[in-house]
Parts: structure tokens; sequence; C-alpha cells
């Protein structure tokens, strides 16, 4: 499998809906919700892989400068293979370059792996939230500032 990270494309709804459906089994985004997403510049959703195996999504906001990384996920047999901390820092630099000045995100209180690839990445917990998720699970917001020193030179994206 390759790491090529890349916009996704209405092309990659499929597969997008798909891997959705297999890597969570609540708080799902409906087929038609990615398509939506897709459908708009104002948000960013970035896929990894050459089959597709990872992707993350970023939210903006007219007249904000927080983005919101509303999900990101990795297939289970691609897992541990760096697509998720390269998706990050893909998503960080696309933010960046677009004048976002931090990140905020939500994570599952029960995903200690996702939780030390953000705390790796500089993300700070500034919140818990009690029965936060579908099943009642408690979730972590996590921030981070994003610093101009770390996005200083043109990245190999070119998004």
């Amino acid at each position: 499998m390759s790491c090529i990270i890349r916009p996704a494309t209405i092309a990659d709804l499929a597969v997008l809906t798909a891997l959705e459906n297999r890597t969570f089994n609540h708080d799902k985004i409906s087929r038609r919700s990615l398509r939506n997403f897709l459908a708009t510049s104002k948000n960013l959703l970035l896929v990894a892989g050459d089959p597709v195996v990872a992707y993350g999504l970023i939210l903006f906001r007219r007249g904000s400068s927080l983005g919101r990384v509303y999900s990101l996920t990795v297939a289970p047999e691609a897992r541990g293979q760096g697509y998720a901390r390269r998706l990050m820092l893909a998503l960080e630099e696309v933010a960046y370059q677009r004048g976002i000045v931090a990140l905020r995100l939500e994570v599952a209180k029960s995903n200690p792996a996702a939780i030390q690839l953000y705390h790796s990445l500089g993300y700070q917990l500034i919140k818990s939230l009690p029965g936060y998720y579908q099943n009642g699970d408690e979730a972590l917001r996590m921030e981070k500032a994003l610093a101009p020193d770390s996005h200083s030179s043109p990245g190999p994206l070119g998004l």
C-alpha cells in the first residue's frame, strides 16, 4: 500500500462510506453527509493510500480561524503504518495555508492510541465531555495552535 495523500473527490464516495461503516460502530457519518462534505470547498477531506485506506476531514467556519478535525479513520488492516500521523500533518499543513491558527478535535477517552497520536503531535487537552458519543462514551476535546515556523516551507501536497 502506498501513502499517497490527496484531496478526496466524489469518485471516492463509495470507498469513504465503506471505510466509515467498517471502522465506526456508532456516530457514523452518513453517505449523504460525506457527499455534502465533498461538494463544498469550505471543508477539507483528504484520503491516504492507493487504494484508499484512510481519510481525514476538517470543517471550517466562515469568519473563524479555528478548524475542527471532524473525523479521522484508518482501515483496521492499515493501522500502525503511519497513515493517521501523515494525514494529520497534511491536514494541519493545508489548514495553516488556509489561514487557520488552531485545530480542535474530540476523541473518545476509550481510544488510547488516538489520544497518544494527538499528544505526540502537540494537541493539548482542553475539556472532558461526558456522554458525548451516541453510546454514552466520554470524549476529550483537544486543541493545537498551528505555529508559523512549522509550516514555513511548501509541503509535498501542493494543495
